[in-house]
């Protein structure tokens, strides 16, 4: 195995542009396998940002952004096109969206694929998913459940859970419930944090604060 790896980091947007705990995680791993001389990058698969670049480096990471409204295909091809050329070594993936085609991209190029789950959903039954996922609202005038396309694309890349080299699961509880709904063995890795300093006394305990996103 190589000393320095050129490693891609596949997530949904920059902490910097916004916020969110997936973002802000992907980042302190990128920035720290940075400081430990690997390649790293960082590809914002939806990002909202459009008064700045396209490519920058920030902090040792080499940050690409796609914007969320560019077409799945075209994003594709552009992703296809960039691991082809940097000659990535290894993908981390925390974006289901294009889990899928993430995956295939990685087998075709043949380099290995982690994906990291950042909510729980992923280990629900299949019957859950299928109602959470694929169907919408039901339809008065029609009688029938009207078919959502972007819930069907979520649902197909959950197909990708059980093609990847590797799945890392935040708890022991979302472990076991990827082995018993889906058949996926995962590793539990729990999420991590830079302390920003050291210099706590007992009579003052550090404050916690965790950032995260809400959906509608």
């Amino acid at each position: 195995m190589k000393d320095k790896l050129k490693i891609a980091l596949f997530c949904g947007q920059y902490p910097k542009d916004s916020i969110g705990g997936a973002e802000l995680q992907t980042y302190l791993i990128g920035k720290g396998l940075a400081a430990l001389g690997h390649e790293v990058y960082y590809f914002a698969m939806n990002s909202s940002e459009d008064t700045k670049p396209d490519f920058e480096i920030d902090e040792g990471i080499n940050l690409y952004r796609f914007h969320k409204t560019q077409s799945i295909l075209k994003t594709t091809i552009h992703i296809y096109s960039k691991i082809k050329k940097l000659k990535i070594d290894i993908c981390y993936i925390r974006i289901l969206k294009y889990l899928t085609i993430l995956h295939l991209i990685d087998k075709f190029l043949k380099i290995p694929s982690v994906f990291n789950i950042y909510n729980s959903s992923y280990s629900k039954p299949w019957k859950e998913l299928r109602k959470s996922y694929l169907w919408g609202r039901s339809n008065k005038l029609l009688g029938y459940y009207k078919y959502n396309k972007d819930r069907l694309i979520l649902l197909f890349n959950f197909l990708g859970l059980k093609k990847v080299n590797m799945v890392i699961c935040q708890t022991e509880d979302q472990r076991k419930g990827l082995y018993k709904n889906a058949g996926v063995k995962a590793t539990t890795i729990g999420n991590g944090f830079q302390i920003p300093y050291s210099n706590f006394k007992k009579d003052e305990p550090p404050l916690v604060l965790w950032v995260g996103k809400r959906f509608k």
